[in-house]
């Protein structure tokens, strides 16, 4: 039996008192483990027909060859996030098709996998379902009780017929589909279709209107190209760190690390390119977007699968360098360009202004998905780099 999101250990004790000759148990959190070592008087974890991996759920799917007579889907995220309006990211890669389909084929034939849910809104629970058949390949077996699902996905021809009732489970139906699934592009489970939430796009039209309102009254002089240049270099610069915080929740799950090494990337490559244009830049060059757009375009293209089955060092080291490798040829394009500048105030308020968008664009991923936000960040530095040329034109003639 394999166990994603095992937690304290009840479904491997529980696997065990079944009669399972073995259980492969995956849980990201190695604290929860040990509380359970200490505090559980069954300690399942120190059976030893039990193996603990430290690993997230994706990645441990990603990397094994096994095949499991049962594949089951614990308790990986809060559960109770029913509300967008809530402190919690909405988006997460462990409750998508595609990491069902992946978890499926885990799976021998004559097997099943198991994915239990508590709590939720009704469509909620007839979207986990939709999933389930979307992966698998076929309609799952769904049993419900108040408050809570069950969903089994067999493998192979039953037996016999499923039972319609279990203990307080009964068997139940889907119902309609008239709800957008969660994908790896479209990781939104707790949404119950595409679109920026009213309140979110409410709040967020307010902020930006203010942003750029302040900042205009402050300059006391119109937009020209310049600002565009420095506007989408912050759009782009803002979008793109956003928006691999979520990316990278899939190589290591959704939790505060991937913050972390996240933004420690990031801010290593703008202090790297900051040296090298005080040490080595004196002018600007237009041909430092080729190597911006090269790093852009590998992070597209590079499956996201390939760095998600390396082993945990070598993808940190993924974020650390590649991830934030378009951010050290922008910010020496930025830094020369700044210098070259006769108001640079003025031209780091634009570049604000649109770090500032660019931040906000990055709720645009709840009516898009993710590639959609990857094409955006490509175009605000194409923006940038059209702005440069007519800027340095305008200098010229001038």
């Amino acid at each position: 039996m394999l166990v994603l999101g095992a937690g304290g250990g009840m479904d491997v004790e529980t696997a065990l008192l079944n009669g399972a000759s073995h259980v492969d148990a995956v849980e990201i959190d190695p604290t929860i483990p040990g509380l359970s070592n200490r505090l559980n008087a069954a300690a399942p974890y120190l059976d030893p027909r039990v193996t603990l991996h430290i690993d997230d759920g994706r990645a441990f799917l990603q990397r094994t060859t096994d095949r499991f007579d049962l594949v089951a889907f614990g308790f990986l995220d809060s559960q109770a996030l029913f509300s967008y309006g809530a402190n919690v990211r909405l988006d997460g890669y462990i409750y998508t098709v595609e990491s069902f389909r992946q978890a499926f084929s885990r799976v021998r034939e004559g097997g099943a996998m198991a994915v239990w849910f508590v709590g939720g809104r009704e469509w909620l629970m007839r979207k986990l379902a939709h999933m389930v058949g979307e992966a698998t390949g076929a309609p799952p077996l769904v049993y419900l009780k108040p408050g809570a699902l069950a969903i089994v996905a067999r493998k192979g021809v039953p037996a016999r017929p499923p039972p319609q009732v279990i203990g307080p489970w009964t068997l139940s139906v889907a119902g309609e589909r008239a709800i957008a699934l969660a994908t790896d592009d479209w990781p939104y489970l707790y949404l119950e279709r595409r679109g920026v939430p009213t309140d979110y796009a409410i709040v967020i039209g307010l902020m930006a209107a203010l942003s750029v309102l302040a900042v205009a009254a402050l300059r006391g002089r119109g937009f020209g190209s310049a600002d565009g240049h420095f506007f989408f270099l912050g759009w782009g610069f803002l979008l793109l760190q956003t928006k691999a915080i979520g990316d990278c929740s899939l190589y290591f799950g959704g939790t505060w690390p991937v913050t972390t090494v996240v933004i420690t990337g990031v801010l290593l490559m703008v202090l790297l390119a900051n040296g090298v244009a005080r040490r080595f830049l004196q002018t600007f060059n237009a041909w430092w977007y080729a190597p911006l757009f090269v790093a852009l375009l590998a992070l597209f293209v590079v499956p996201r699968e390939l760095i998600l089955a390396l082993p945990l060092g070598l993808r940190v080291a993924w974020t650390l360098v590649a991830v934030p490798l378009p951010v050290f040829f922008a910010g020496l394009i930025f830094s020369t360009t700044l210098r070259a500048s006769d108001n640079p105030s003025a031209l780091f308020g634009a570049n604000l202004i649109g770090a500032t968008l660019g931040g906000f664009s990055e709720y645009l991923g709840m009516w898009a998905g993710s590639h959609a936000l990857g094409c955006l960040v490509l175009a605000a530095y194409v923006a940038s780099l059209l702005c440069t040329l007519r800027w340095t034109r305008i200098g010229r003639a001038g």
